[in-house]
């Protein structure tokens, strides 16, 4: 691939990618736009399914090294423009990674209103309100009261390191699912779901120091999942604003992060 310093502090891994492209597979998606592609890590994910692809770019010099990356792929097509006023004729799912940083002369800054965006956030809905299949990646600090009501928000994490949270609607949005940690790692994947809003779910005990500690993974932190896993384990928070559980036995599971013994 062909890379930019800035395109690259926001490209897709292409592990991660290949689980976007997946959604639109599984649902049926024949024809993405991806708007704001970027380098075009998602874009040639899309392709390697055979999911035809228009991918759109308005900064002229990372579209061309878009269009070089996807050279190797017939069924994508790049296209140098606004990705808020190119047509989408045809097109059946929209796959966004909106633009979160700013460049100037001393580096690039990052941006953290969702209506800072390019696109902004308020563009996204208006696609997903004319009922197509629509992804996008934001930052994976998105507060959840900036979370749109009508989508499933999963946030990433890959080796520990939280990548992203991606919000899925309509027809790529998993039926009974609001909230989601997916963990990829040596071992493979492990997610946890909840069909509650972030304000809801199970509440765990509070309780002492005392057997293993477990720090959950950072995915799960964001996902405001940390009861649920407290709950599996049979355990407690040491206290309830901090990510920290306690259980009375070792468990073989890679949702926690790091465990260590405590007594």
């Amino acid at each position: 691939m062909i890379f930019t310093q800035a395109g690259l502090e926001q490209a897709t891994r292409l592990t991660v990618a290949a689980r976007h492209a997946q959604r639109f597979a599984e649902a049926g998606v024949r024809h993405v736009a991806d708007l704001g592609c970027g380098l075009g890590a998602d874009a040639m994910a899309l392709a390697s399914l055979d999911i035809t692809v228009t991918a759109v770019e308005m900064d002229e010099t990372t579209a061309a090294c878009a269009m070089m990356n996807l050279i190797p792929f017939r069924n994508a097509t790049v296209v140098h423009s606004d990705a808020t006023t190119v047509a989408l004729d045809g097109v059946d799912g929209v796959w966004l990674d909106p633009a979160r940083r700013t460049t100037s002369t001393s580096g690039t800054k990052r941006l953290w209103d969702p209506e800072d965006f390019s696109p902004p956030l308020s563009f996204v809905e208006s696609l997903a309100a004319a009922g197509l299949a629509v992804g996008v990646k934001m930052g994976p600090g998105m507060p959840h009261d900036s979370v749109p009501k009508d989508c499933e928000a999963q946030w990433v994490s890959v080796g520990g390191d939280v990548t992203e949270v991606a919000l899925w609607f309509n027809a790529v949005r998993r039926p009974g699912i609001r909230r989601a940690a997916l963990l990829l790692g040596p071992g493979g994947a492990a997610e946890l779901t909840s069909a509650e809003d972030f304000d809801g779910g199970p509440a765990a005990p509070v309780g002492p120091v005392e057997g293993y500690l477990y720090e959950p993974d950072g995915a799960i932190i964001r996902a405001g999942l940390v009861a649920d896993v407290a709950l599996q384990l049979g355990g407690h928070l040491v206290d309830e604003h901090i990510a920290y559980i306690c259980a009375p036995e070792l468990r073989d599971t890679p949702l926690p992060g790091r465990t260590r013994c405590w007594t």
